[in-house]
């Protein structure tokens, strides 16, 4: 599935301020896309339901699926046409955590797996 052939008309993504919605903008190679071509929703959960009843389609993050997101509906997932798709993530703690080392340790192994 190519990502930049996506019919905007039909695309539901989470509203402003949502750094999702700028990644899969960023996919369809659509950055300047306007809201106004596009239904918007709150949630991924919210999505999922607009579009189980029909009202168009959108891209979800892996996680989200693993996670079941798509469980109990007649939704199909598609993996998109993209050379490295990837997300920033942050790892982050409180300062003077006495699980400070644990946290370096995870830090450490989550940069060797990236």
């Amino acid at each position: 599935f190519v990502a930049g052939e996506i019919d905007e008309t039909r695309l539901l993504l989470l509203e402003d301020g949502h750094c999702l919605k700028d990644h899969a903008l960023s996919a369809c190679a659509r950055p300047e896309l306007r809201a106004e071509a596009t239904m918007l929703g709150t949630s991924l959960h919210t999505i999922v339901q607009m579009i189980d009843n029909g009202l168009g389609l959108t891209m979800l993050p892996e996680m989200a699926l693993k996670a079941g997101i798509l469980d109990h509906t007649g939704l199909i997932a598609r993996p998109l046409d993209a050379s490295s798709p990837s997300r920033k993530i942050a790892l982050v703690w409180r300062r003077g955590s006495p699980r400070e080392k644990d946290f370096q340790l995870l830090a450490t192994a989550l940069a060797d797996a990236a």
